[in-house]
């Protein structure tokens, strides 16, 4: 049975199609799909091509080794994170960085064989250089400043977190703060610089020196190096005791022992405002248990 006739009625623009065309009609008027990319490949693969490394061998006909390259550089990256501030954690990140300019490199080639062999070699180190300058150290500075940072401590390398919160801070805690630069005692003098000890009492708490150890509100803890044999102290408020951990790297002679512990003392008492960091208690794989002996 013929089916009768109907009119035809288009189907009913979306809702949101005057933005669409708003919005088509001002990528036009810029202009952007009319830049150039290498290869013609699209402004839009161009710069995922700059972003995802690896993704240059997929834009230009080698899907295989470009998806492989796209699977390895965040397992590189993440190793890199897991062993930060150890020698193996910089391979790791250096190779992922390696790998990134060389895709880089790859996702220019189409206009890097219209060179000569000099200019070529210039633009693929001005390539190189410009991901490293705009792209990883930056990242590199606003991670060790705001996330986390590597220090390399008697302990072995310790990942921090910065931070200048000091509610986090209790007995025991290891913390990294700013030393404050004092002279005084004839030929000894303590220079401005970051330390990194553990809190050892916190505001209020008595803190008794003897020979065999040292008293925080009647609990012995093991003894520091150059701490006086008596003697007590009361922390401060808005204070923290923790013991210096101060390197000699000059020569002593002609100071006595005394005068070494009154050193001591005298930068034992840290404010909450010299606070910089605190170590996380667990990094990727490894557990970042400190010790408080000396």
């Amino acid at each position: 049975m013929p089916e009768p006739n109907r009119p035809y009625y288009p189907p009913r623009a979306p809702w949101y199609a005057p933005a669409r065309e708003a919005g088509y009609a001002a990528l036009a008027a810029t202009r952007v799909q009319k830049i150039p990319t290498p290869g013609n490949i699209g402004l839009g693969a161009f710069v995922l091509g700059l972003f995802l490394p690896g993704f240059a061998f997929v834009l230009h006909r080698r899907p295989k080794i470009g998806t492989a390259l796209v699977a390895i550089w965040p397992i590189l990256f993440t190793l890199g994170l897991a062993f930060l501030g150890e020698s193996v954690g910089n391979l790791f990140l250096g190779l992922a960085i390696s790998l990134h300019a060389t895709s880089i490199v790859h996702l220019i080639s189409p206009w890097l064989r219209e060179l000569g062999a000099p200019q070529r070699i210039l633009a693929s180190f001005a390539a190189v250089a410009g991901l490293i300058v705009f792209a990883y150290l930056p990242l590199q500075e606003l991670t060790y400043h705001k996330l986390f940072t590597p220090i390399v401590t008697d302990q072995g390398s310790v990942v921090v977190r910065p931070t200048r919160n000091p509610e986090g801070v209790r007995r025991g805690t290891w913390i990294v703060h700013q030393t404050t630069g004092r002279s005084g005692w004839g030929v000894v003098r303590v220079h401005e610089g970051i330390s990194f000890a553990p809190v050892l009492a916190l505001p209020g708490d008595t803190v008794v020196f003897t020979r065999a150890a040292v008293r925080v509100n009647g609990t012995d803890l093991p003894r520091q190096n150059d701490m006086p044999t008596e003697g007590s102290m009361v922390v401060p408020e808005g204070h923290w005791f923790v013991w210096p951990r101060l390197h000699v790297a000059v020569n002593t002679a002609g100071v006595d022992a005394e005068t070494v512990r009154g050193v001591m003392l005298s930068q034992s008492s840290v404010p909450f405002a010299n606070l910089r960091g605190i170590p996380f208690s667990r990094w990727f794989h490894r557990q970042q248990v400190l010790t408080t002996s000396p």
